[in-house]
């Protein structure tokens, strides 16, 4: 599928702080270094909820590509993330290992993905990102599956 390698190259920089600190650019990420690890639990309710997202999305005929996110890419970047469709009509899913850390990084989130030109919507430690007004069953889809 040519256009998710658009899509993801669209939303790639999601993760970017701006600027590292040996680079001498101060940087708009909310937090200076990565988080800690996650716990064994926290691990396996992210993984949970991205198998839960997939298997949804494939019953409804999406094809989704992505998982965790190891190891972060950046401060600012999800811990997992799923990518469906393409970027004339698809998705972002960026997943969260915890509301608290998808509220705090929602900002770069949102300055990150201006040039994809979409919806955002955020429930809890899920947000999603709406690529050029995908078809109205895609949408419905994609926002079911992720926010279930």
């Amino acid at each position: 599928m040519p256009g998710a390698l658009v899509l993801v190259l669209a939303v790639a920089g999601c993760g970017s702080s701006g600027g590292s600190p040996s680079s001498g650019r101060s940087g708009t990420a909310p937090t200076a270094v990565r988080p800690p690890a996650p716990s064994a639990q926290v691990e396996a309710t992210l993984l949970a909820r991205i198998k839960s997202a997939r298997s949804c999305l494939a019953k409804g005929a999406l094809h989704a590509s992505g998982g965790p996110v190891y190891p972060l890419q950046s401060p600012t970047s999800p811990d997992g993330e799923l990518i469906v469709g393409s970027a004339k009509g698809g998705a972002f899913i960026a997943f969260y290992t915890s509301a608290m850390r998808a509220a705090q990084l929602e900002p770069q989130f949102l300055r990150s993905t201006q040039r994809a030109a979409g919806q955002v919507s955020r429930r809890g430690a899920v947000t999603v990102l709406l690529i050029h007004h995908p078809a109205p069953r895609v949408r419905q889809t994609v926002l079911t599956c992720a926010f279930t």
